[in-house]
């Protein structure tokens, strides 16, 4: 079986089209916060640094991951073309605004959602939105999810795991999650590094490597494992077990539960509602059908 034989090529002309979930973008001023912080260490977040010290270091793939990230023009639909990709999820890169102070975190969260709506607007049959917010700006998180649904049209909120080592089952969160439910949206919980408490005991015994995104035969269950964090936590708050599992998505974490299922009440979530197929295509990861067709014809 070679390319030959399947070739990559866009417009359903298979019957199907091909959808890529988490796929990641940066807006040029969150790049250059990024790697701001990792030139004067103004954060106390050991796992950012693990992560971005490789996405913002010299390597050729770093380099190219950089340029192509904040890309939402012709070139990143020049690379889904030959890459047989129809349509791509869209969301703001890990941490995403959730490691600044609140109000600058609630401001940089409406800078993104305003690029990509632009986006979006140019290209409707290729991308599809998630809203970014900063849950530790709570109000502002609440407006922002109903501006970025009601004026983008985004299909989602995206929320990057934990929020400087808090989880969106404390009650100071509850709002956003009431806003999002309103809204009649998925939150869709992407990875991230671990939180400070979480990571300091793999350091203490030179285990950073093991908290690094990547591969599960290189690295571990890193990823996988940093969904299942909040995952777990708002489980175990079951005001929102219904939201969080009827109505979210979760990135890697659905590795984790694959093959398991998930009850509320008498409602199952089968095997395939948390199946990935472990394929790398577009920008980022897996390519996971159920989610994509979930998000992309939200209703």
């Amino acid at each position: 079986m070679t390319n030959t034989d399947y070739p990559l090529r866009t417009g359903g002309d298979r019957g199907y089209l091909r959808i890529a979930t988490e796929e990641a973008f940066c807006p040029p001023e969150l790049m250059d916060r990024l790697m701001k912080i990792i030139e004067d260490r103004s954060i106390d977040d050991p796992g950012f640094y693990s992560l971005w010290g490789f996405y913002g270091g010299p390597s050729e793939r770093a380099r190219l991951l950089r340029e192509r990230i904040q890309d939402l023009g012709d070139r990143r639909i020049a690379d889904m073309d030959a890459t047989g990709i129809d349509m791509q999820i869209l969301g703001i890169t890990c941490p995403g605004v959730q490691i600044f102070e609140p109000a600058e975190g609630a401001a940089m969260a409406i800078d993104a959602n305003d690029q990509l709506g632009e986006a979006v607007a140019a290209h409707p049959d290729r991308y599809v939105g998630l809203a970014a917010i900063a849950p530790q700006a709570v109000q502002e998180s609440v407006r922002e999810v109903e501006r970025a649904v009601t004026k983008h049209g985004f299909k989602g909120v995206i929320v990057n795991s934990h929020v400087q080592g808090r989880y969106l089952d404390e009650a100071d969160f509850w709002p956003i999650l009431e806003a999002i439910e309103a809204m009649d949206v998925p939150l869709y919980i992407h990875p991230n590094t671990p939180s400070k408490q979480l990571i300091e005991p793999f350091l203490d015994r030179t285990l950073e490597g093991a908290t690094r995104p990547g591969p599960s035969r290189r690295r571990g269950r890193s990823f996988h494992s940093r969904d299942a964090e909040p995952l777990f936590c708002s489980f175990a708050c079951s005001r929102w077990r219904r939201q969080l599992v009827l109505g979210g998505l979760v990135g890697g974490a659905a590795r984790l539960v694959q093959g398991a299922r998930l009850f509320y009440r008498d409602h199952p979530i089968s095997d395939a509602a948390v199946r990935a197929d472990g394929r790398r295509c577009g920008y980022h990861r897996a390519s996971r059908p159920v989610a994509a067709i979930q998000i992309a014809n939200w209703q």
